[in-house]
C-alpha cells in the first residue's frame, strides 16, 4: 500500500512528510491523507514521486494500487533485489542493504544541498 510505500521511503531517507509535500508539490493535507489511506496518488502524483525518490514508476505505481504484483513476490527494494539478483555469487544481503542505505544518504545530502 501506498502509505507502507511512503512511511518506509520517509524513514530511510530521513525525511518528514512536510518538506516531501514541498519537494514534489503537493499540500501536506494531501500526503497526510496518503499516509492514512484516506486517498491515493493520482498517476501524476505517482510520477512525481518515482521522480524524487528514485524508485520506478512501475513501483510506485503498484504501491498506489494501480496495477498488481508482477507475481514474484518481491518486496524488496530495486537496487537490493538487482545486486542480490546480478551478483548472488557474491553479495549478501547486508552488503546490498549497506549499499542501498550509501546511495540512500547521498540522496538526502544532495536534497540537502
Amino acid at each position: 500500500m501506498i502509505n507502507e510505500f511512503l512511511i518506509t521511503l520517509f524513514n530511510r531517507l530521513n525525511v518528514k512528510p512536510s518538506r516531501f509535500a514541498k519537494e514534489i508539490g503537493v499540500s501536506h493535507a494531501t500526503v497526510r491523507r496518503w499516509l492514512t489511506c484516506d486517498d491515493i496518488p493520482n498517476a501524476n502524483s505517482c510520477s512525481k514521486i518515482a521522480g524524487w525518490s528514485g524508485y520506478p514508476l512501475m513501483h510506485v505505481l503498484q504501491a498506489a494500487g494501480y496495477i498488481s504484483d508482477n507475481g514474484n513476490g518481491s518486496k524488496l527494494p530495486p537496487i537490493r533485489e538487482y545486486l542480490l539478483e546480478k551478483y548472488s555469487d557474491v553479495c549478501s544481503e547486508e552488503f546490498a542493504r549497506f549499499i542501498e542505505g550509501t546511495l540512500d544518504t547521498l540522496k538526502a545530502r544532495q536534497r540537502a544541498g
